[in-house]
């Protein structure tokens, strides 16, 4: 039973490979001197498939001059729900920090700037605000403290 197995699989292993080196184009006829014949299917396969003079155009070929359009980051919308969700005790009105850190305006994230993932430990979160504030910085230069 064991041998019988192993020769259907070896028949089937030999057919698939066969399959797979015949030849997918028109029926083609082997010229009679076989020192000139072409390449057998086994060294074909081998060969690169295509020797068209046409570069190939990929999606990396792309130029890199091409701008990715990234999605504006709303504080509204984006910000302050992940600021509400986390730090809502104390610096939201009412709250205990609310008068030194207002996380309710944007101004105050912006001020803060990446000091503010000492408490935001989600990636997400942290690529939200850090998506915020690269655009405020593109929008407003940096003015100097006094």
């Amino acid at each position: 039973m064991r041998a019988a197995s192993l020769l259907v699989i070896l028949a089937l292993t030999v057919g698939v490979n066969s399959c797979r080196l015949a030849p997918t184009g028109p029926a083609r006829t082997q010229p009679e001197d076989a020192s000139a014949a072409e390449p057998t299917p086994a060294v074909a396969a081998a060969q690169p498939a295509s020797t068209a003079t046409e570069p190939m155009t990929t999606e990396l070929s792309q130029p890199a001059s091409a701008p990715v359009e990234q999605a504006r980051v709303d504080f509204d919308q984006d910000v302050r729900p992940i600021l509400e969700a986390r730090c809502q005790p104390c610096h939201f009105p009412g709250g205990v920090m609310y008068e030194r850190r207002p996380f309710d305006r944007a101004e105050t994230i912006t001020d803060l700037g990446t000091k503010l993932f000492t408490r935001l430990k989600d990636e997400n979160d942290r690529r939200v605000v850090s998506d915020f504030l690269a655009q405020q910085t593109a929008v407003e230069p940096a003015q100097p403290r006094h």
